[in-house]
């Protein structure tokens, strides 16, 4: 008699123990009762129901992603190899627009800022490219902020890293 009662003490705090959650300081967690958003759960220990709620986490601290290497063609028909660096951070007020307005934000932001590259190198010639990096790292920064700011993500930066040329130009 005495061991199912250890063992029903033991299987109350493991029940108990499954409805903890620990909310880390970087992030937040995105609360859903029964599938349909219901608040957001802050740092610190935090009790949800198992199999009635549920939570996904979102990461708010700055993100640095690479834009991978794009063919683009200049104003003057030139064609060039270039990639960046995408610095942005998920506003921690609304998080839940994180979640709840894009499936996948780190690929959505990087899709984006590819496409949103390409249109930007085209409207500038070559020499020009070169010489005003910033501008056009200014302009792709803008046009990715824009639209992202459904998402509730705040786009800090935008760095160009390599603008490679052709060999028979350089």
């Amino acid at each position: 008699m005495e061991t199912i009662g250890w063992f029903l003490v033991f299987v109350v705090i493991v029940i108990l123990l499954a409805w903890l959650r620990v909310v880390n300081q970087y992030e937040r967690k995105v609360l859903f009762t029964l599938w349909k958003y219901s608040g957001i759960l802050n740092p610190g220990l935090r009790v949800i129901i198992p199999f009635i709620q549920t939570t996904q986490t979102v990461d708010i601290r700055e993100k640095a992603v690479d834009v991978p290497s794009q063919e683009a063609m200049t104003k003057d028909n030139i064609s060039c190899s270039i990639n960046a660096v995408l610095y942005y951070k998920v506003k921690e007020d609304e998080v839940n627009k994180a979640v709840n307005n894009v499936k996948y934000l780190d690929y959505a932001m990087t899709q984006f800022a590819q496409t949103t590259m390409r249109n930007i190198v085209g409207q500038f010639e070559l020499d020009e490219l070169l010489a005003k990096r910033e501008e056009a790292s200014q302009k792709i920064k803008a046009i990715v902020d824009e639209k992202s700011d459904s998402w509730r993500v705040d786009v800090l930066s935008v760095e160009l890293k390599d603008i490679i040329i052709p060999a028979d130009l350089q």
